[in-house]
């Protein structure tokens, strides 16, 4: 089981840390690096990700610089993205992301 801690800001209001976790259910998160030219500054938005394979990307990790993406947020070549998804959802967005 999960333990909450309790925590207080600032102005002494009290706060619960939310467990962020995909431990019980059918997603996971993958780490993948981007290699396919065909996306290549594209926006989320645009590949629509979500929309057609039901995974997000929720980080992505660009020259050492963890980023929190947006819907314009372009991918460029060798951005490392984590990927969140059932597995099979997410390795049916392989074939757009990564050149093999």
């Amino acid at each position: 089981m999960f333990s909450y801690e309790t925590r207080r800001t600032i102005d002494g209001e009290e706060v619960k840390d939310e467990v962020l976790s995909t431990k019980g259910t059918e997603l996971s998160m993958f780490r993948l690096v981007v290699t396919n030219d065909n996306v290549l500054n594209k926006t989320i938005a645009k590949l629509q990700i979500k929309k057609r394979y039901n995974v997000v990307i929720s980080r992505i990790n660009r020259g050492g610089v963890e980023l929190v993406p947006t819907d314009d947020t372009a991918l460029q070549f060798g951005d490392v993205l984590n990927l969140v998804g059932k597995k099979s959802a997410v390795e049916c967005s392989l074939s757009l992301l990564v050149l093999y």
